[in-house]
């Protein structure tokens, strides 16, 4: 199953929860942020619009490298222009 997940607030500092408790390559302090999951039926093939998606997901922090490949890292934030082309194309409304 293919699902888009949509913070609901900004992160806030949080420790570690104890169901993590046993892997150890994480940090005992770190982020959390409460968030909406919607599964989908057709996930987005993003090279068929990877072009698209490096003009509007802005230059710093970005989820896509100017290769095309997903950058390391966890939560990125998105601009609004990408957020907005990316429920286009999987017919959701988003409310930003």
């Amino acid at each position: 199953m293919h699902s888009v997940i949509i913070a609901k607030n900004d992160y806030r500092e949080s420790k570690k929860p104890d169901s993590l408790g046993s892997v150890d390559n994480w940090e005992q302090d770190g982020w959390i942020v409460d968030a909406e999951y919607s599964d989908i039926s057709t996930p987005i093939k993003y090279k068929n619009y990877m072009n698209d998606i490096l003009v509007l997901q802005g230059k710093k922090y970005a989820p896509y490298n100017l290769a095309g490949r997903g950058n390391t890292g966890y939560l990125f934030q998105i601009t609004e222009e990408l957020a907005n082309f990316f429920s286009q194309k999987l017919g959701l409304l988003l409310l930003i």
